[in-house]
């Protein structure tokens, strides 16, 4: 169990497992991404935070064939200072602020905990801002993501990333990754959501299991469309006439979508 609260046990400037001789600068670009769609960044505020993560690298020597080690929050706060001070770039460190005050990463003495050895839970409801949620769950996802290559190859499931409330998600760049590759590596992803907007549509194209329950006009006629009907059932009209405990559900080896029904266990079950 992770607490977010507490902060979260890695760095988000790690610069393994992707590997390559640039692996520090590509790495500093994703945290920029992140980073600007969290905080609602612009681009010229985005390339500020890309400059000030890839110039904290280069400090410790990467570029030059001696690097070692990765920034800390703090040296890349001081350039963020620094580019808002001479380059009249305005409101990045304001925008950003709770990614640095509010301890988001913590420093650790040992490894971070294993995601293949025993599973993680990312526990977020004790930390209160929205903004933190959805970095803490982003940064892991990113983290995730760049681990997965160094597994290998699996014909069997490994890892399965489950994401409840996917809407916090929905503008998240390395999920849609995640599910488009993630297939290989022996990993599964389960989002759910109340609505089929949350999802970037990336996430929704590479779905191969889809479980609909009771949706209204006018989105119950979109969500239709991702499922093959039985001939002769108008699904758009029986998607919206769904009991609770109902849905309509389609794997990728069923021709058509089935109405299922969930029932309470029992001791019988």
């Amino acid at each position: 169990l992770v607490d977010a609260a507490a902060g979260l046990p890695f760095s988000p400037f790690e610069t393994e497992a992707l590997g390559g001789d640039r692996s520090w600068q590509t790495g500093s670009f994703a945290v920029a991404e992140i980073l600007q769609y969290v905080c609602d960044l612009g681009e010229i505020q985005r390339d500020a935070v890309y400059r000030a993560i890839r110039d904290a690298y280069a400090e410790l020597g990467y570029g030059e064939g001696r690097g070692s080690g990765v920034p800390s929050m703090d040296d890349v706060r001081g350039r963020l200072e620094d580019l808002e001070g001479s380059k009249g770039i305005r409101n990045v460190l304001s925008r950003t602020r709770p990614i640095f005050d509010f301890g988001l990463f913590r420093d650790i003495a040992g490894p971070a905990p294993d995601p293949l050895a025993n599973g993680i839970v990312l526990d977020l409801h004790m930390q209160e801002l929205e903004t933190l949620q959805i970095a803490a769950a982003a940064f892991t996802l990113r983290r995730l993501y760049r681990q997965m290559f160094s597994w290998g190859e699996s014909d069997r499931i490994r890892l399965a990333i489950v994401l409840d409330e996917a809407h916090r998600m929905s503008r998240d760049t390395t999920l849609p990754r995640l599910m488009k590759e993630g297939r290989k590596f022996g990993v599964a992803v389960m989002v759910a959501s109340q609505g089929l907007a949350d999802y970037h549509q990336d996430v929704v194209g590479n779905a191969g299991s889809k479980i609909v329950y009771r949706t209204n006009y006018p989105m119950s006629k979109k969500v239709s469309g991702f499922l093959r009907p039985t001939r002769g059932v108008d699904l758009s009209a029986a998607i919206e006439q769904l009991d609770v405990g109902e849905a309509y559900v389609q794997t990728p080896e069923m021709m058509t979508a089935q109405r299922v029904r969930m029932r309470p266990l029992t001791s019988d079950s």
